[in-house]
């Protein structure tokens, strides 16, 4: 995926036995990302809506919002750089640890994105623990909040 930062499939794009999923921890997070940009949250063109995971299990992550990316020869570009790079990181980490459910890192606002791997695959749960359409009215305070907060428009 061309604009997934810690995609780790191998190019050029061919089927493989990979898979990644990106997750915000927080609403604006998620907002500040999938808005990015036209910075403009339109909660009803195309029905976007938003939703939570519960884990059913510990995750094991790799951190990369601290110094650990200096320990191992990156940088903090790698939350932040060219998105070829970090993709080339995903697949070095992938390698290197098997094992890991996953990356957390630092998103767009500085809150937190939580990359998920294969491994965490039986970790999903059968349905999210919450979905809702951004145009629910049940939302309305929250999601006003959440665009104050990251500074874009809601229309």
């Amino acid at each position: 995926m061309a604009k997934a930062r810690f995609d780790p499939h191998q190019p050029p794009p061919h089927e493989q036995a990979e898979a990644v999923a990106y997750f915000g921890v927080d609403w604006p997070v998620c907002l500040a990302d999938v808005f990015q940009d036209t910075r403009v949250i339109d909660a009803v063109t195309g029905s976007p809506f938003i939703a939570g995971v519960r884990p059913t299990r510990p995750l094991r992550f790799i951190d990369l919002r601290g110094d650990w990316p200096l320990t191992v020869g990156a940088s903090h570009h790698i939350n932040t750089g060219r998105k070829d790079h970090c993709r080339a990181w995903a697949r070095a980490l992938r390698h290197a640890w098997p094992d890991a459910d996953g990356l957390t890192s630092v998103g767009i606002n500085a809150g937190t994105v939580v990359t998920l791997f294969l491994p965490a695959r039986d970790s999903l749960g059968p349905a999210p623990a919450f979905d809702r359409p951004l145009a629910d009215e049940s939302l309305e305070e929250r999601l006003a909040t959440a665009v104050e907060s990251i500074g874009y428009d809601l229309v």
